[in-house]
């Protein structure tokens, strides 16, 4: 089975959890490790952490200072349609009295001259493969492909064709089954960039289009296409799937993991993590150190879920830390978990040399990579203080990651 990752839906959390915090606040109790320093906040972490943590559950949310003291934050929230949905890069789209209307954040950039219909309540069901340039936008309705310009109407261009992306050079776009395409931002081809088959796994990193054709990793800039690497080479299946890593690039098979720079010379390369001789599945995206010295990521192993089944399977999902030039993954953290049966996931999010990790199931960790220091176990807090075991988000800071 290949190694997937998901992204997790995020349940809602009622009020009376609210209700609960509150009743903390007032009563100033304390959680693990309390001391002194820390009477009248919410709960102690005995000896601080890293840098200030945030974690959310619905609207609920707590920030861990430095100094370990925890206290209630308000969390604010992007007033959105209620039918929107989310494509790459914070943004979405809806369909509001018949007009396609297009924002990123709490802002709207842009709403249709033309009448889009949906069929069903939502408007996923009809939309897809958003993108927004520097000065146009690209969409997918029922399978056809438009252009507009961010102050201007939209005009279809092409049939069984989808938005890729833009770059300096214009939009690269996919014409199912035919051929890979240039399109300036009015609409017109460019050039051809590559004629099936290939495979769909494409990837828009910084100015260049990465994709897998023949055994081969080929870059796009602009018009100019050119090989940067062979897959059989790196000692990947041809069912091997591309992804990106920041700004650089992951090639993943069932077995084997390759991470790329953006010139396609690897930066790590290693069999994927096996437990009781089964590989793990990648349960999170990798992310890159600030100083670009490695890679973290989670494995995930254990009970096959049963979506018949009321009981969770369990296991236990590990976070890896992969240096630049290794050939296996360090095992930094490992945790045992209730898996979720569908939609679930992990992430992790450097903060210098530590990790914070979290899932889908609650649990939430902050990780020293070096090893000089134990791991911060934040689950029993957000259990008793949030009230939720499943839908936490966690980050470094006081804003999420992108904003």
């Amino acid at each position: 089975m290949r190694p997937a990752r998901r992204i997790c839906l995020v349940r809602a959390i009622r009020v009376s959890a609210l209700a609960i915090l509150i009743g903390f606040l007032a009563n100033g109790s304390l959680g693990d490790g309390a001391t002194g320093a820390c009477t009248g906040r919410l709960a102690c972490i005995a000896g601080g952490v890293p840098a200030p943590i945030t974690i959310t559950a619905g609207g609920v949310g707590i920030r861990i200072g430095r100094d370990g003291g925890v206290r209630r934050v308000a969390i604010v929230r992007t007033v959105l349609p209620p039918d929107a949905a989310f494509e790459s890069g914070g943004v979405w789209f809806s369909i509001r009295h018949r007009h396609l209307v297009i924002g990123r954040g709490s802002r709207r950039l842009w709403r249709s001259r033309g009448e889009f219909r949906s069929s069903r309540r939502y408007a996923w069901d009809q939309v897809g493969d958003v993108q927004v340039g520097p000065h146009a936008l690209a969409f997918s309705y029922a399978n056809n492909l438009y252009l507009a310009p961010l102050t201007g109407p939209e005009r279809m261009v092409g049939h069984s064709e989808l938005a890729v992306g833009f770059t300096t050079g214009g939009l690269y776009t996919f014409q199912w089954h035919r051929r890979l395409l240039l399109r300036s931002d009015a609409g017109s081809v460019l050039a051809t960039i590559a004629r099936w088959p290939f495979e769909v796994d494409l990837q828009l990193v910084r100015r260049s289009l990465y994709f897998l054709s023949h055994g081969k990793l080929m870059r796009a800039q602009g018009a100019r296409t050119q090989p940067v690497g062979s897959v059989p080479a790196l000692g990947l299946s041809a069912d091997s799937s591309l992804q990106t890593v920041g700004p650089w690039l992951e090639l993943v098979d069932d077995n084997r993991l390759v991470v790329l720079r953006s010139d396609g010379s690897p930066f790590a390369s290693i069999e994927v993590p096996r437990t009781d001789g089964r590989p793990e599945t990648i349960s999170s995206s990798l992310v890159v150190a600030p100083n670009a010295s490695a890679v973290a990521f989670t494995g995930a192993s254990g009970d096959t879920p049963n979506p018949d089944s009321a009981r969770r399977p369990r296991g236990t999902e590990t976070v890896y830390v992969l240096r630049g030039g290794a050939h296996t993954a360090t095992p930094v953290h490992t945790e045992g978990v209730e898996f979720k049966v569908c939609e679930r996931g992990a992430s992790v999010q450097w903060h210098g040399g530590w990790l914070l990790y979290d899932n889908s199931e609650g649990n939430v960790v902050a990780i020293d990579s070096t090893g000089a220091h134990r791991a911060i176990e934040l689950s029993g807090l957000v259990g008793r203080l949030l009230r939720a075991r499943d839908g936490v988000s966690a980050y470094w800071g006081a804003h999420p990651p992108g904003r």
